[in-house]
């Protein structure tokens, strides 16, 4: 099923069929090289490809059959991690942008204060930008610890029915008015 073939179709097959086909010889390539380590790796990741052209990414623990202390034999459990994969990048790109969230409202806080230091004066502009990107901050913050509260579990969210018009008149958005001809 991980593959996306019956059984059937391995029989007399080589096992480098489960992977693209650029990367074949490199799997095989591999295979001979875990299979004579004589302290091989526990386990790899590997991509394998199925008949359809859908990629799947597979973590595989090895062991190896024996006969007269030889190794005859490799078996692999292999287990489908491709949602992990996919939720870890997911995790990685998501902390990449709230550091960069958060690093921009702190350029700008510390370009305020310092224009400030350097002039010796604190004119409104730079107080009420300073206030602004501290708010900003402060709003980053707090999604960030909601989100890690829907996480873990902690955290119940309400759904409920909500005027969109409404609430972004009241933020001040401008709507674009659809029942107007153009």
């Amino acid at each position: 099923e991980l593959y996306g073939r019956a059984s059937e179709e391995f029989v007399g097959q080589d096992f480098a069929v489960i992977f693209p086909p650029e990367e074949r010889l490199g799997a095989m390539t591999q295979y001979r090289a875990i299979f004579a380590d004589p302290k091989p790796p526990r386990s790899y990741e590997a991509r394998v490809q199925r008949p359809d052209g859908s990629e799947r990414v597979v973590e595989a623990r090895a062991d190896f059959l024996t006969r007269d202390g030889q190794r005859v034999a490799m078996i692999s459990a292999i287990r489908d991690i491709t949602e992990r994969k996919r939720l870890d990048q997911a995790q990685q790109d998501f902390v990449a942008m709230a550091g960069h969230d958060l690093a921009s409202p702190l350029t700008v806080l510390r370009a305020r204060a310092q224009l400030m230091m350097r002039r010796r004066t604190y004119d409104e502009e730079s107080l009420t930008a300073i206030l602004e990107q501290t708010t900003r901050m402060d709003r980053l913050i707090t999604d960030l610890r909601e989100l890690a509260q829907v996480d873990s579990a902690g955290l119940t969210l309400q759904r409920e029915a909500l005027d969109l018009v409404q609430l972004a008149e009241a933020h001040q958005i401008p709507v674009l008015d659809l029942l107007s001809p153009l």
